[in-house]
Order: C-alpha cells, then structure tokens, then sequence
C-alpha cells in the first residue's frame, strides 16, 4: 500500500516509469478486461475522473485522472490540480490509454 511519502517523489514528473504502485487482485483483473478503446473526453477538452481502477493507496489517499484532448504543461497541471496535491504522467510504457494525454492527482483526504 503505497502512502503519501511514497508518492512525494514522483510529484510534478511528466515522464514516471515506475512499476511501485499495485492494484488489488480484483481490481487488476477488472482492469486487464476493461476495454481500451472507451471515449473517456466525450467531446471534452479536459475531464478529470475518479480512477476506475485505483492503486493500493492509504486510505486518506484519493486519486483522480486528469485527461486531456492536449497536452498539459506542469504549469497547467498545477492550474487544475487541488493546492497542496501530488500530479504525475506516466511514461508510455505505464499507461493504459498512451492515447489520451492524462496524469494522476492524488489529494489526502481527512
């Protein structure tokens, strides 16, 4: 279970590789039959979601998906993001969907 020192160094990369974060079993094979193809915009520039298939976090940890029709520079990552939240952008190799721009927020919660 990953916890909010963990995410700290990843915090503001825009190309993370990292193979840290697990998911329960359940959610990963929710996740490996998930199809890849879904319009996550709907027509949209920017969504931000909760993350269908979130990683093992502590529980005062919340993750949400900023999806983008273009890519975002940190500056407007950080325009979007909650004061205070860790953001970062997988690498290619990390993502489900390499097709859409979009990158993790993580906020801790009460």
């Amino acid at each position: 279970m990953a916890t909010w020192e963990d995410l700290q160094p990843f915090h503001g990369q825009l190309n993370a590789t990292h193979n840290f974060f697990k998911r329960a079993p359940e959610i990963a094979e929710m996740y490996s039959r998930h199809p890849r193809d879904a319009d996550i915009l709907e027509g949209r520039e920017i969504v931000v979601t909760d993350n269908a298939f979130p990683w093992m976090l502590a529980p005062t940890i919340k993750q949400k998906i900023l999806w983008s029709k273009n890519p975002l520079s940190a500056v407007e990552i950080e325009s979007i993001a909650p004061p205070g939240s860790i953001w970062f952008k997988n690498s290619p190799v990390c993502q489900s969907r390499p097709d859409i721009w979009h990158c993790h927020v993580f906020m801790k919660s009460a």
